[in-house]
């Protein structure tokens, strides 16, 4: 069985909506709302964390729900971890979107 790779978890990352980017009728994933602040990928388990619009984000326990769901199945992984940056604060500057 091969591990999985940064690659295929952030694939699979950007297969989760940001909750508050759908109710506002702009959906995006959680990639390019900036949200992702560090992936690790060990033998065995993958850590994500994650930086909030606010600090009292009611939708994370659902985006953490989404998240482990996306990388469960992925191959080698047999725990995934989601935390959140608690130290930083989001910002629009931190999105991942191509703007013209």
């Amino acid at each position: 069985m091969t591990a999985a790779t940064h690659e295929d978890v952030l694939t699979r990352l950007r297969t989760v909506r940001d909750p508050c980017s759908v109710a506002m009728a702009a959906p995006m994933d959680i990639w390019e709302m900036g949200l992702v602040d560090a992936v690790e990928v060990g033998p065995d388990e993958v850590r994500v964390t994650l930086v909030l619009t606010d600090t009292s984000c009611v939708f994370f326990r659902d985006m953490r729900t989404h998240i482990v769901d996306s990388l469960a199945d992925l191959d080698g992984v047999e725990r995934v971890t989601v935390v959140v940056n608690a130290e930083v604060l989001w910002t629009p500057d931190r999105m991942n979107v191509v703007r013209s």
